[in-house]
């Protein structure tokens, strides 16, 4: 009996002596694989920041472009519009009045003889 179990045994025995080299070639991979995945995103973060900077960068001058247009409105409607009271459109003015009027809107529908001298707001 003793012949069968020494067999078993040291089958048993080479079993659990290459087990241990299996183990370290299975913590090698694991480590290899946590190394790839640090790399990636490690290079994924990089293409991120710069894509929020750029984010950072179009919105104000979105935000610039709108203040822009929102400045040109405002002469718009202050030159088309009179600047006292509840604002009239086209306030009335004498036919013999070629300045300014007292709400700052000069009432002409077109160009006459005077054009050159129109004053530029």
């Amino acid at each position: 009996m003793s012949q069968l179990i020494s067999p078993v045994r040291r089958y048993a025995l080479r079993l659990w002596k290459g087990r241990s080299g299996s183990m370290l070639i299975l913590v090698i991979v694991i480590l290899v694989l946590l190394a790839l995945i640090g790399t990636a995103m490690i290079s994924t973060a990089r293409v991120d920041r710069s894509g929020v900077q750029q984010h950072a960068q179009n919105t104000q001058i979105d935000l610039l472009v709108e203040g822009v247009k929102n400045i040109a409105k405002a002469a718009i409607s202050a030159n088309v519009y009179g600047t006292t009271g509840t604002k009239p459109f086209r306030p009335p003015t004498s036919a013999a009045d070629t300045t300014y009027t007292a709400t700052g809107y000069h009432n002409w529908d077109s160009l006459g003889p005077n054009t050159a001298a129109v004053p530029l707001p």
